[in-house]
């Protein structure tokens, strides 16, 4: 119920324009960002309200599964990436803030879309899903020193593109010009799910090889080496060596490394038990 109250609150807030928009970024006025929170909040307090026989789970599904074509149909590009910000019109602006990729935003968004697509048994939707992984990896990978960067342009490496000069000043494009190949912790556990996942869905086993790379990379420049810390370092340059610097939130955040490995363990044990029976 509580869980409830506030997402209807939260959806009339921003249906009326009244909802705080500034945290923790302003918005950049004239785009939309793609509804990857929408997909994954309504499916799963959906999965909630069908447990709790509240008749609410079937707005929340159908919220979810707007959102899911929404992303698909409208912010995959024909190149398989997810822009981050389209304009007002769904169409690509070619802009700085338009023409960049948040790798890992768009695969945390592949697994939520997959999750959705299993449930509405849309084989097709969880092959264009695979796509945008197989996609976003190719062309985020830093071929010199590994792992992904934070942001890049939608053609690869750096952010670019014009800047209205009302944004020149703007937080968001300031980090995209100065932070975008810093190295996370929470994009690269965000991609060993949702590789592990296709593989799971498709067979393909350019998705096994891909999660190898990015498992031998996270695991080699994440953790700490003082494995009795039993934590990881949440920033690196792109170099992989620490950095003491905000990219983000001021504040350190391992909600996607315990949620993706928590998947990644139920995921594995689903492959193992469909290989032992098959």
């Amino acid at each position: 119920e509580w869980a409830k109250d506030l997402h209807q609150s939260i959806r009339r807030r921003h249906a009326e324009g009244s909802a705080r928009q500034d945290y923790p970024y302003p918005p950049i006025p004239g785009y939309r960002s793609h509804p990857m929170l929408a997909l994954e909040e309504g499916q799963s307090l959906a999965r909630a309200a069908e447990r709790f026989g509240d008749a609410y789970g079937e707005e929340l599904k159908d919220l979810a599964k707007s959102s899911l074509y929404e992303i698909l149909e409208r912010f995959v590009q024909p190149d398989g990436l997810i822009l981050e910000r389209l304009g007002q019109n769904y169409q690509p602006v070619d802009t700085m803030m338009g023409r960049y990729v948040n790798p890992g935003h768009t695969l945390e968004c592949v697994w939520f879309m997959i999750h959705q697509a299993m449930f509405l048994e849309d084989r097709d939707a969880i092959a264009k899903a695979a796509e945008v992984c197989r996609a976003t990896c190719a062309r985020a990978w830093d071929a010199e020193f590994g792992g992904i960067p934070q942001f890049m342009d939608r053609e690869g490496g750096r952010p670019r593109g014009d800047v209205p000069l009302k944004f020149e000043n703007h937080v968001m494009v300031q980090k995209l010009m100065n932070l975008w190949d810093k190295k996370l912790w929470w994009p690269h556990s965000e991609a060993l799910y949702a590789l592990l996942l296709v593989y799971e869905q498709t067979g393909g086993p350019w998705a096994l090889e891909e999660y190898q790379r990015f498992h031998d990379y996270t695991f080699r420049t994440f953790p700490h080496p003082d494995s009795s810390v039993g934590e990881w370092i949440q920033i690196r340059n792109r170099q992989g060596e620490p950095e003491e610097t905000v990219v983000a939130l001021p504040v350190k955040d391992p909600m996607h490394i315990v949620r993706a490995f928590m998947h990644i363990l139920d995921t594995l044990k689903r492959i193992i038990d469909r290989d032992q029976h098959a």
